[in-house]
Parts: C-alpha cells; structure tokens; sequence
C-alpha cells in the first residue's frame, strides 16, 4: 500500500507543476495587461486561473485590485473578502483594497473598520495606517487622521505621500513649522514628481504667510496670537522676522535661491536648539534637519527638493555636482 502511495503522488507531481506553471504565466499576463490599462483582459486572464485553482488567494487578489482599478469597487470587495475568508496570504493587500473600495463608495465607518482590522493583523504595515489617515482626513477628523499618519511615518519615514498628507494637513490646521517640516521631508524624497510643484507652492506660501511689502520702503509683518502649547512659538516667531529681512538692503544682491537656503538654515539651526522634547517632530523631523545642517549640506539639501523650482535651481546642481554627491555620500 505504501508502495502505491508513493507512485501515486510521484504520478501527480509533474501535472501539479504544469498547473502552478499555467498559473504563474496567467498571474504575469495579467500583470501585464493591468499595467497596460487592459483592466477587463486582466479580470478574464486572472479567472482562467480559478477554473484550475479556484481558491488561489494572489488571483482573487489580483482580480479585486483590477476591478478597483476599474472602478468597480462592489467587485473588489467580493474578491478581496474571498482572500480575507481564507486567512493565508495576500492579506494586508486585501484589507487595502477592501477598505480602499469602502471608502470610495462613501462608507467611512465600513472602511475605517476594515483598516482598523488590517492595522491590528499587521501592526508594521505603514500603508494602512496612512489610508486610514487619509478617510479621515476627508472626513475632516483631523486628529485621528494625524495620529493614523503619524503612526505610518514612525514605520516607514520614507513614505513620501505620508508626509504631504500631513503637511497639508497642518496647513489646512494653520500650523506652519509642522506643516513645512513635513514638506521639507516631502520634496526630499520627492523633488520632481508631479506633485512637486504643488508642495513647493505651499512650501513658499507658508514661509512668507504674515509677510507683506506695501510700498518699496515698508514691509508689514503680522505676528499670529499662539496658543501656550505651541511647542513651535519660538520658531513661528521667528520666520516672519526672517522673510522680512529677505528684502533689506543686506540682501538685495541675494537670489532667492540663496535666500532660501539661508532661511532653512535658521529654521534646522533653531530646531537643533530645542532639546528633550518628544514626538515625531523632535524624534523624526527635527533630528535629519539639524544632522544635514550640523555636518554642512543644508545648501546641498535646499537645491535637490527645491528642482520643480525651475531653470535657476538646475544650473546650480549642474554646476555643483561635487556637493551634491557629497550629500549623497553623507546620507549613505
């Protein structure tokens, strides 16, 4: 009897091979015509591989990932619940696109239940943390949203939508230190994104918020009434003063190129200043700047995120390459 056992399965084995090989060349043709935009070429392709494996969780994965692509969110549902129900793989994926498809039917409570379970199963992801953060952001429960966005970054700080997310986040709140740190951060990993020149826009906005020239010689600075909990008084005091001192006769040769470095520069050296405080600001933010500044590539720093500036901020890092591979070298 052992003896038929065994011959039995040495018989299946080359036809399960075959079948994984069919549906591993399925799982790519799909890839394929998903990336292509084929997203109805992609569904049918996938489900060729359930009529030989009706229950393999990657293309119940792949075709819910498809149908969202689509549009088609009551589809992707049923798909990713179907991966959800067999608790194997492709999991973390399904909770994103269950909950990603909730939301964009309108039913918050649903989705951010949904993540609520994905962020419990798998406490290191970061990008359920940040979807969260993001239907509550369009729910304008701004708290919980920071908090959720908060949590993604101290797991991955180099999720770069995380941080725009929150910069626009504490720019909407009227706080502009954690709102242009988050930037800085922002433009660092993505400088020439399409995004870029948006960030850079609100980058400048913040900067020169309260700053205003009425004439050539009179410049009007209006100083915000802070709350005593600002833990950034100091530096929210500190920017309008600075800006302003942009346009004196000291500065007038300056581009503003130049300018901007030397504003950042006062901003990470103030941030230095600011010990024993803790939160993601002083233990993620506040520590990159003031290490990029205390070993010299703040001016190395302030061109690369600053690319979607334009022609003047490309001639500089064309002509300076030396200093931006020593960036490159400091930050390996």
């Amino acid at each position: 009897m052992k003896n038929y056992t065994l011959s039995l399965f040495l018989f299946l084995l080359p036809g399960l091979s075959f079948a994984q090989s069919r549906l591993d060349t399925l799982v790519q043709e799909g890839i394929a015509l998903h990336d292509a935009g084929r997203y109805a070429e992609a569904i049918a392709t996938y489900e060729k591989g359930l009529k030989v494996a009706p229950n393999d969780p990657l293309l119940h994965y792949e075709i819910a990932y498809s149908h969202y692509a689509a549009q088609d969110h009551a589809a992707a549902i049923v798909h990713a619940n179907k991966v959800l129900k067999q608790k194997d793989q492709y999991l973390k994926e399904a909770y994103l696109i269950k909950g990603s498809a909730l939301d964009n039917q309108g039913k918050t409570k649903a989705a951010l239940k949904t993540y609520a379970k994905g962020i419990k199963a798998f406490p290191d992801s970061y990008l359920l943390p940040y979807n969260a953060g993001l239907t509550n952001y369009r729910t304008q429960d701004y708290e919980l949203a920071e908090m959720h966005l908060i949590k993604g970054i101290e797991i991955n700080p180099d999720h770069s939508s995380s941080h725009y997310l929150l910069a626009t986040l504490k720019a909407e709140q009227g706080e502009r230190v954690p709102a242009l740190l988050a930037l800085y951060l922002f433009l660092f990993l993505e400088p020439d994104s399409e995004r870029s020149a948006d960030a850079w826009s609100l980058l400048t906005q913040l900067l020169h918020r309260g700053v205003s020239r009425e004439d050539a010689r009179t410049i009007n600075i209006s100083v915000e009434m802070l709350e005593d909990k600002n833990e950034f008084s100091a530096l929210d005091l500190l920017i309008p003063l600075m800006i302003a001192g942009n346009s004196t006769e000291e500065n007038a040769d300056k581009t503003p190129e130049e300018l901007f470095v030397e504003n950042t520069q006062a901003i990470f050296s103030m941030l230095g200043n600011e010990e024993g405080k803790k939160g993601v600001w002083w233990e993620v933010y506040a520590p990159f700047f003031t290490s990029i500044d205390d070993a010299g590539h703040t001016e190395a720093f302030c061109y690369y995120l600053s690319q979607a500036k334009g022609e003047a901020v490309t001639t500089w890092l064309e002509a300076n390459p030396e200093k931006l591979e020593a960036f490159g070298k400091w930050l390996q």
